[in-house]
């Protein structure tokens, strides 16, 4: 209720509280000066190149190496992201971050700080929602913050030995803690319970073992989850059992003339296992055929379900009219959703009206891609168009949450009408 309390973030008073609480204390007397910060002065004297020559003459350092680049490089890529996905969520002029050029720019800042000896860099969320709240608007903005720090550490570095590092320690449990308090376990208990089990596990295999491990259980966690709840809308939707074997054997059941026209019939899954075989078969159609006819086993099959995690969901896309029509036929789940991302990017500005159309291959919307399919639909509402989601209504939610995942369990399945602007 302080307005200065609201407007200070907690990190840095108590940074300036710790600080002043060590000159009263007179720690850096103690033990050497050990427990405060230190700055070297001269910061240009102290530079150092990696010692590559080094690094490649002791094998026993090659695994902790590899391990270490393996894992900033996850952790800052994903945290990238996500910062860059909430920074535009709350951009007053609702413009959107380039995923590449977000990943390319920290990859160019890495590389530079780490050939001189610094740490890695990612943005800042913190940093970013008090440029917006100071009125920031360009990347002028990033640019006089960064300035400014330069010109801290360069000429304040002995403000900065004041700090005692126990206030360091204390500010990173406090960001620890804020990450994984009981709100949070709240909050994703309500958005599904595959969420809470993809969260708590990931959370336990971090604490036991370490955070790049942690990141990877966490992966392969939802996408078990993801792959067992696909098998099992596809069962309830009618699709027929796959043996492991058919995802590489011919799709192709039979073939031949019926009349002047020649029929293919594919009653198998098609997937990049197989994808090739299929092709062979229509590249291998006789010469004099005029007019081919491919019959599909339009129920779909959990293997191909879980087979098209990691292809692009879209299958067409047409403007009709002052309608941009996007077909998806096949699950929207986080392993596709830069694709995902990426279609929806490519509605052209003359769309007045956006028709989303769920075909039968739509079995499963994880929680990330109705997430992704909110922040769409808000971004259309804000300049003035609308969205129809077609095929929505037969997909039943996890839970009441609006970003809460969607599965299909039969016509007997309770449904839930997705928010939709008016």
């Amino acid at each position: 209720k302080v307005r200065l309390l609201q407007i200070l973030p907690p990190q840095l008073l108590a940074v300036v509280l710790g600080t002043v609480l060590g000159l009263g204390l007179n720690l850096g007397s103690m033990n050497n000066g050990k427990f405060l910060i230190s700055i070297p002065a001269g910061l240009s004297m102290h530079f150092s190149m990696p010692d590559f020559a080094g690094l490649l003459a002791r094998r026993d350092l090659w695994y902790a190496a590899a391990m270490g680049v393996i894992m900033l490089t996850m952790i800052d890529g994903v945290e990238s992201l996500a910062t860059a996905m909430a920074i535009d969520r709350i951009d007053p002029y609702r413009r959107r971050s380039s995923p590449n050029r977000v990943l390319l720019a920290m990859a160019i800042s890495n590389v530079a700080s780490s050939l001189i000896g610094g740490l890695t860099i990612i943005p800042g969320g913190v940093k970013s929602k008090a440029n917006i709240a100071a009125g920031g608007r360009t990347l002028w903005a990033n640019f006089t913050n960064s300035i400014c720090l330069i010109i801290y550490i360069a000429v304040g570095y002995q403000l900065i030995n004041l700090i005692p590092r126990g206030v360091l320690a204390s500010v990173l449990l406090y960001t620890g803690w804020k990450m994984c308090e009981p709100a949070v376990w709240r909050h994703v208990a309500h958005v599904g319970r595959d969420q809470l089990i993809v969260f708590t596990f990931t959370v336990l295999v971090t604490v036991a073992t370490d955070l790049l491990i942690g990141i990877i259980a966490g992966t392969i966690m939802q996408f078990i989850l993801s792959a067992l709840a696909c098998r099992g809308a596809a069962r309830a939707c009618g699709g027929r059992e796959v043996r492991l074997s058919e995802l590489f054997s011919n799709p192709v059941v039979h073939k031949g003339w019926v009349g002047d026209e020649y029929h293919i019939y594919v009653d198998k899954p098609v997937m990049p296992t197989n994808q090739r075989l299929l092709q062979r078969e229509l590249d291998g159609l006789p010469d004099d055929v005029r007019k081919v006819t491919v019959h599909l086993n339009s129920d779909p099959s959990g293997w191909e379900g879980v087979g098209g995690f990691f292809m692009n969901p879209v299958d067409a896309a047409e403007q009709v009219g002052d309608a941009w029509h996007i077909h998806l036929t096949r699950p929207l789940v986080c392993f596709s959703l830069m694709k995902l991302s990426d279609e929806l990017d490519r509605v052209p500005a003359s769309a007045t009206e956006v028709v989303l159309h769920l075909d039968r291959g739509v079995l499963l919307i994880d929680h990330s891609a109705c997430d992704q399919l909110n922040s769409f639909i808000t971004e259309l509402k804000a300049s003035g168009r609308s969205v129809e989601i077609r095929g929505f209504d037969r997909l039943t939610p996890y839970s009441g949450h609006p970003s809460s995942g969607r599965i299909f369990r039969g016509s007997s399945g309770t449904t839930q009408s997705f928010p939709q602007p008016v």
